[in-house]
């Protein structure tokens, strides 16, 4: 998903800066430049993925640690790749194709598909090329949990259609929906405003556009994945009833059908008419119902303690603090406009990649504590004050292990917005017998929120001062 953002985000700012780019290359010069853009991307995966499976086969079940690490490492490699040669192509001629060219250049949303088509096309040569060593990991998977019941290994055409809608459908239908309507704005609405208040209205009409959009993104998610109301039955009416007595409200609780293959649950959306509570079907047939409703209540967690809301406040603010230190450094260095955002996503990227992956373990961390604290013996209303029970802190752990060994996620691999199973496991562990409760995590965790709305606010001053200077 981070890999079809950045690419998104790499069309977006290369096309804003016409000035950068070259003028349009002849018909084969640019098929040609595609081609061996599409051709890096498909061989680099391929050999990748050769060295490994052939290390498994030569090596055994013992190399598998290794092999995976250096699989992780060259495939950040390809990613790399797919990012830096897009930005090559349009830099060198695909860009300005895309803006002179009368088909594509005046209609909204056009210019920023076309440009990313070859990306699109390079992931999906590398899912390809990826496949025998995702398959050669389920196998060991499956091998490793001989007996349970509903654990999958997909094929070819199932990989690239889970891969095309949770990778690339998750991010591309509400970043074109947001990028679709400014541009409406920006060709039709824009010349028919005054110069003055054009561009600050176009502005707020975006941020409206990409906020609305935010909230209804759950609904169109769930018709892309492939999700079906949990059937009546005890395990549903017990769910329920805990958003009930929570004050939890929910659209619907869902099945993720994932073909047996990924063992999962997740949460989405603001506000209660537009909220589904996922659980994959993986989950729903290796874990019983005890276990199921310590994963559920993990994710009851994030709701409780509002999470996404507050990871779209760290989002929009250091976004917004991002490009207002940019501005300031490009002005005192006396470079050109167009270095701004150069600068902007210099700045974002470390902010984001530390950023966000601390305070996302942080909710984590809450989410995990609360789990164990509902999944004890205390009445539901009461969990907040209790210490976390033995009982509670083992349900939770037994229950969070078991979906590692179904993903074949080892206890020590770490996780940018997770952390490591053992980590967590080891926390509510060492909480419950501390005889400790969910306060202290919480006065964290308000420290936390509190920042991101200072941060929010501060954002906030300098886009209106940017904006009335």
């Amino acid at each position: 998903m981070l890999i079809v953002l950045l690419a998104f985000l790499t069309v977006l700012m290369l096309l804003e800066q016409p000035q950068l780019l070259m003028p349009a290359a002849g018909p084969w010069a640019l098929g040609g430049a595609i081609a061996i853009y599409l051709l890096v991307s498909a061989a680099g995966t391929g050999i990748n993925t050769l060295l490994s499976v052939r290390a498994l086969n030569h090596r055994g079940e013992s190399a598998w640690p290794a092999v995976a690490r250096r699989h992780r490492a060259y495939s950040a490699a390809v990613h790399f790749w797919l990012i830096a040669g897009l930005a090559g192509l349009i830099l060198l001629g695909l860009g300005r194709w895309v803006l002179e060219n009368r088909f594509v250049g005046l209609l909204p949303l056009a210019p920023q598909l076309v440009a990313l088509s070859p990306f699109a096309a390079a992931l999906f040569l590398v899912w390809m090329g990826d496949y025998p060593f995702h398959r050669a990991f389920r196998l060991r998977v499956v091998r490793n949990l001989a007996g349970s019941a509903g654990v999958g290994v997909w094929s070819l055409r199932e990989y690239l259609d889970y891969n095309l809608r949770h990778s690339f459908l998750f991010i591309a239908v509400p970043v074109s929906l947001i990028v679709a309507a400014t541009d409406v704005l920006r060709l039709y609405v824009h010349p028919l405003l005054p110069v003055r208040l054009a561009d600050p209205m176009v502005l707020i009409g975006s941020l409206l556009v990409a906020g609305a959009v935010f909230l209804v993104c759950p609904l169109l998610i769930v018709r892309i994945w492939r999700t079906s109301p949990l059937p009546p039955g005890p395990l549903r009416d017990g769910l329920e009833d805990t958003c009930r007595r929570l004050k939890i409200r929910c659209r619907d609780i869902l099945v993720w059908r994932s073909g047996n293959s990924v063992a999962n649950a997740g949460m989405m959306g603001m506000v209660g008419p537009l909220r589904y509570v996922l659980l994959t079907d993986a989950l729903l047939a290796n874990l019983d119902d005890r276990g199921v409703a310590a994963i559920f209540a993990h994710e009851a967690g994030h709701i409780i303690h509002h999470h996404i809301p507050y990871a779209a406040i760290f989002a929009v603010a250091v976004m917004g603090l991002c490009g207002a230190a940019a501005d300031v450094l490009v002005a005192q260095a006396g470079f050109s406009s167009w270095w701004a955002q150069g600068v902007m996503l210099a700045l974002l990227i470390p902010a984001w990649a530390w950023g966000f992956g601390r305070i996302s373990r942080m909710f984590e961390r809450q989410s995990d504590v609360t789990a164990a604290a509902l999944a004890g013996e205390e009445p539901l209303e009461s969990w907040k004050d209790q210490p976390i029970s033995q009982l509670g802190a083992a349900t939770f752990a037994m229950a969070l292990q078991r979906v590692a060994q179904l993903n074949g996620t080892g206890p020590y691999q770490w996780n940018w917005r997770h952390g490591s199973i053992a980590h967590r496991v080891g926390y509510v562990l060492w909480l419950a017998g501390a005889g400790g409760t969910p306060v202290a995590v919480a006065r964290t965790v308000r420290r936390v929120k509190i920042g991101l709305l200072a941060a929010l606010s501060a954002a906030a001053v300098l886009i209106v001062w940017n904006l009335v200077r």
